[in-house]
Order: structure tokens, then sequence, then C-alpha cells
């Protein structure tokens, strides 16, 4: 059952969203689908219901929202991504430092006079 949830977790990595999945019988079934995995929707039922109570993903919000996820899958997200925004920022400062550096370079040339 872990290796299953686990590949859950992965799948929420993957989802559109990033840190959450929507999840109900219909993208049950495609999960299962694509997974290769034949089983029947009761036996799915039962075995969220297990990962659930496990606190594999929030009770709460699944219930409320009918989403899957959890506080560590949003804490690697939301963390991923500031990261991913300081290597953003800090290439568009090298574009600033190449783009001065350069203006510097041809602060004193007249018009049509090369390097």
């Amino acid at each position: 059952m872990e290796r299953f949830a686990d590949n859950i977790k992965i799948t929420l990595q993957n989802s559109k969203e990033g840190f959450y999945c929507r999840w109900d019988k219909d993208i049950c079934l495609l999960f299962c689908r694509k997974a290769g995995i034949e089983v029947d929707i009761q036996f799915m039922d039962t075995l969220f219901q297990s990962l659930l109570e496990r606190n594999f993903f929030d009770t709460n919000l699944f219930h409320k929202f009918g989403i899957l996820t959890s506080r560590s899958i949003q804490i690697r997200f939301f963390e991923a991504t500031v990261r991913r925004r300081k290597i953003k920022e800090s290439i568009v400062e090298e574009n600033k430092f190449t783009t001065a550096a350069t203006r510097v370079r041809g602060a004193g040339k007249r018009t049509g006079e090369s390097e």
C-alpha cells in the first residue's frame, strides 16, 4: 500500500497545480488505467480511506474540497518554487549586469564606432 501511495504522491508532484490533485472516481479510474492497475472502485475507496486514516493526505482538505495533498507535499512544492525563483532572479541579475557592462563599454563611442 505504501508503494501505491508513493505513486500517488509522484502523480501529485506532476500534477498541473503542483501541490494538490483533485481526486474523484473518474480521476481514480484514469489513474489506475494509466498505472496499469485493474481494480474496482470499491477497493480504491477502501484503499483511500486507509491512506487518509494514516495521514498520507490531509483528510479535512480531501473531504472539504476533494483534493489530495499534505502539509509535506505543500512545503516541498513551495520550497522548490522559492529555489526556482532565486535561480530566475540570478539569471535576471546576470542579464542586467551584461546589459550594464555593454552600455559602459559603448558609452565613450560615437555613433558607428566599433569596439
